[in-house]
């Protein structure tokens, strides 16, 4: 038989400031700890921002009589992942039965399971987002654009060994993957009662 456990430990802390109701901005830090990971490298610190001003409260772009609301935001922060399976960090053992006998009898025995990586971190993402939130007509029609900028590094994934170590694969933090675009969208109501 077996029993596996993963545990997970966070300490956060949050920052809302507001000026006005124009300047908006919200400070979060995280500290999360994974038992999946070794002692080295149990915890990993996140932290995030976000600050956003309503334009269009402002007389200058009241003036314009082109928006009925008009907000800009910029945005950034960073996640992790400790999504892998328990004890990575340690060699682990599991049952495996042999025939060491002439008569065919299975003998009891134990086999590594795993190979063992103790420097296996948290995955972490960061992504960066500067957006312009618009209203037109009694905000009957809305659009909003974001600039997005996504990096995931340290990815936790595996890769092959050759079986050099009696293992075909070993979890490690290997590469990055990076993502960025423009998004665009509009919503309209076509029809509104009260």
């Amino acid at each position: 038989s077996n029993k596996l456990q993963s545990t997970l430990t966070d300490y956060f802390g949050r920052v809302n400031y507001a000026y006005k109701d124009k300047l908006l901005a919200t400070f979060t830090m995280r500290y999360d700890g994974s038992s999946k990971f070794g002692p080295k490298n149990k915890y990993g610190l996140f932290p995030s921002g976000a600050l956003a001003y309503r334009l269009g409260d402002e007389d200058f772009i009241k003036n314009l009589n082109t928006f009925s609301s008009l907000k800009a935001r910029v945005s950034y922060g960073v996640t992790g992942n400790d999504r892998v399976p328990n004890y990575l960090y340690l060699s682990t053992f599991g049952s495996w039965n042999v025939v060491l006998n002439p008569d065919g009898n299975l003998q009891p025995g134990v086999e590594p399971t795993t190979l063992a990586n103790p420097n296996l971190k948290w995955e972490s993402t960061a992504q960066f987002d500067a957006g312009l939130d618009m209203g037109f007509l009694n905000d009957r029609i809305t659009a909003t654009v974001d600039v997005y900028r996504k990096v995931t590094s340290n990815l936790l994934m595996q890769i092959p060994i050759g079986q050099y170590y009696g293992f075909n694969n070993v979890w490690v933090n290997g590469g990055s993957i990076e993502n960025k675009g423009i998004e665009l969208s509009i919503n309209t109501a076509n029809i509104k009662s009260t």
